[in-house]
């Protein structure tokens, strides 16, 4: 698939009609596959991004459970309104045409989406070419369909990706969702998920046997369960979305902001970046001794809130023990006491002594046994008090797990405690720190709109760890309802029953399990491979790693290094952004889908070193065409220097003030044996020219 032209139509920033020529144009000796767009914030790059997922996908754009109403608002706010007039135009349209191919045949598409404000109402059309022939005669929803099936919605965030989404990979936690998400939207795995409720559906509407037990009732109950579930869980996902779509918004807009404060005060920009630094430093901190805490709670920490019930256990433990301790010493005592009897019963014992009574010779005996009998230590206990029944071996390693959730670990975690508020103290000083405004009176407004973006954006992770949490417990309860409904199934199969219906639509599920268990660990095996070759090169060391294996259940990255697994924070900040990117890169891999790759402000958040591998080891090779938007601050002469050979050609995007709109220049970018003049001061002057050919 190769995207040809895009053309938007008072959308968004864009006034009036603008096409942009996205064919990458090979040179004689090699392929060009990047496309460049260049400028600052705020010109409408991710517009361009934008406008292609409204184009492909309408709807859908905005998520699952978008209604109509709230669709067409968004079309509504899309329309272009001029900033200087302030009138808005009352139609749009976005256009995007592009050739696919499908069993080795080249089919070339043309989708057009436009929309128009008569009265109160809003009219949205889709239209549809192929081969240059309109399929006007498909229904609507027809042609929505056939979209979907070219480019699917669930595979769009492979494809099309920006530094928000390489952040959301970075994180650990946050990427186990996200890989799960793709990988079984690129299997077909919700198919085969769907296949099982209706297999599930069809059970309950059978008669027989299996309505005659509490079978029935059970499994309707967990589906019914599962339905509700399901949709709390697709609720709070998609207001996940929307916040991390409002999260990547504000932090561009702050990027801006800094960037202009950098530009504007080179003092405060020094402190705001080591304030930064810090408070990444911190954070890290306050992050690694959570994950000690969590430790500790899933090891002996819940036990030590009940220490009464612990000392207790620990008196039981003792008190069993001497009980056992009496038994065997009574027990080696009787069999001693018998083999003396024994032997003072024999004349050869007395030899010698003259004790001659037989009288004496018992009560010596009894004497004897009787001071024998007062060594063995008394229990206070008898044979029914003993309830634990364990061993010497189980007794002492109970013994000082008790002893340590006594003592050790309260201590260890209250000092985890004080240590992070201690952290937790200093991040609010730096926090303070990076909220105060200058003393310069004319970086006072630009400061306090960043003042504000930094509080919304505290506001809105704070909503999003909420939100997150709640899919992390519905995750959970969803998992437990598929534990239950397999059991259903297992037991439905094994059975024997006179309705073969519902027998046989078990054996079914139970196949298709087994095929989705190891259709999943197959895959999950192809992507560790494919992750271990792009993120030793994107590293620029060969055996950085030695393998990545992915939890086929929880899509939980292991890294190992030396026959060992390599704790992930041990990367650093750039490392684990590289390991986002190649994972981006191994999806595609595996997908086997030649879709074009779009990249919006990719070397934002890295450092120069990770950039050169974004360039010239990602860039060049990730697809047959990459699209890629960034700042003109990201877009310096180095960078260009470095993805000169890949280069086809450069949109350079400049905002016109005069008439509220974005314009832009096409450049050529011819890579011969004759130098390149790079223009010096691009990035602090988005209008000129970034090329100029020797």
């Amino acid at each position: 698939m190769i995207f040809r032209t895009a053309r938007f139509t008072n959308f968004g920033i864009f006034c009036g009609s603008h096409e942009f020529d996205l064919v990458p144009e090979p040179n004689s000796n090699f392929n060009r596959p990047v496309v460049l767009f260049s400028g600052k914030n705020g010109v409408g790059k991710t517009t361009f991004v934008e406008g292609i997922r409204l184009c492909l996908h309408g709807q859908f754009v905005l998520g699952n459970r978008v209604g109509q109403g709230e669709f067409e608002s968004y079309l509504r706010e899309r329309i272009h309104r001029s900033p200087i007039s302030g009138e808005t135009c009352t139609e749009a349209a976005v256009e995007l045409e592009f050739d696919y191919v499908r069993v080795g045949l080249k089919t070339r598409y043309r989708v057009r989406r436009s929309w128009v404000i008569k009265g109160a109402n809003l009219v949205h059309e889709l239209e549809l070419w192929e081969n240059h022939k309109s399929l006007s005669m498909l229904r609507r929803e027809q042609r929505e369909e056939a979209l979907r099936e070219i480019v699917p919605v669930g595979l769009v965030n492979l494809f099309f990706f920006d530094g928000e989404r390489i952040r959301t990979l970075s994180e650990e936690n946050a990427s186990h969702q996200v890989l799960a998400d793709t990988v079984k939207t690129m299997l077909g795995l919700n198919i085969v998920e769907q296949l099982e409720k209706d297999l599930d559906i069809y059970m309950l509407r059978q008669q027989g046997e299996f309505n005659q037990n509490g079978v029935r009732s059970e499994l309707e109950g967990l589906l019914e369960e599962q339905s509700g579930i399901e949709k709390g869980l697709e609720v709070t996902q998609t207001v996940i979305q929307q916040l991390g779509i409002e999260l990547s918004q504000l932090q561009k807009k702050i990027d801006y902001f800094e960037q202009e404060l950098a530009s504007s005060g080179g003092w405060y920009a020094k402190q705001r970046d080591e304030s930064k630094l810090a408070k990444s430093r911190l954070e890290q901190e306050i992050a690694a001794k959570k994950r000690m805490a969590e430790e500790l709670c899933g090891e002996l920490l819940p036990f030590a809130v009940a220490p009464d019930l612990l000392q207790k256990v620990q008196e039981r433990l003792e008190l069993e023990k001497q009980y056992r301790e009496g038994q065997t010493a009574s027990q080696v005592l009787e069999n001693q006491l018998v083999a003396l009897k024994e032997q003072m019963g024999n004349k050869e014992f007395w030899m010698g002594s003259d004790i001659k009574k037989k009288s004496v010779r018992a009560h010596l005996f009894e004497q004897i046994e009787n001071t024998l009998r007062q060594t063995i230590p008394q229990a206070d206990a008898t044979e029914d008090d003993v309830i634990l029944q364990v061993s010497d071996k189980e007794r002492v390693q109970l013994s000082q797990w008790i002893e340590q959730a006594i003592t050790g670990t309260p201590a260890k975690f209250a000092q985890l405690v004080a240590e992070t508020k201690s952290i937790k103290k200093e991040l609010d000083q730096v926090e303070a720190n990076l909220e105060s405004t200058p003393d310069e009176k004319s970086l006072q407004p630009l400061a306090e709109k960043l003042i504000e973006a930094n509080q919304e954006l505290g506001s809105i992770n704070k909503s999003l760890e909420i939100e997150q949490e709640e899919e992390r417990k519905l995750t959970y309860a969803l998992e437990q309802n598929g534990h239950a409904r397999n059991r259903i199934h297992e037991q439905l199969a094994g059975q024997e029953s006179s309705d073969n219906r519902v027998q046989l639509a078990a054996r079914t599920q139970k196949v298709l399990k087994q095929y989705q268990e190891k259709l999943t660990r197959r895959k999950v095996d192809l992507l560790g491979e494919a992750l271990t070759q792009h993120f030793n090169q994107l590293c620029r060391k060969q055996n950085f790693i030695d393998k990545a294996i992915l939890d086929p259940e929880t899509y939980a990255i292991t890294l190992y290094r030396s026959e060992h697994a390599f704790p992930r924070e041990r990367l650093s900040a750039g490392e684990r952004q590289l390991l986002a990117i190649a994972t981006l890169w191994a999806l595609r891999d595996i997908s086997g889908r030649p879709i074009p790759v779009i990249v919006d402000t990719p070397l934002s958040r890295l450092d120069s070193e990770h950039r050169i591998s974004m360039i010239q080891d990602f860039f060049p090779h990730v697809s047959h065409q990459v699209i890629v938007l960034a700042t003109d601050a990201e877009v310096d002469k180095a960078v260009l220097e470095n993805l000169a050979p890949a280069i086809s050609h450069i949109f350079v995007m400049d905002y016109n003030e005069k008439i509220g709109t974005t314009e832009y220049s096409r450049e050529s970018h011819r890579d011969s044996a004759t130098n390149i003049e790079l223009v010096d001061g691009l990035g602090s002057h988005g209008n000129e020219l970034p090329l100029v050919m020797a």
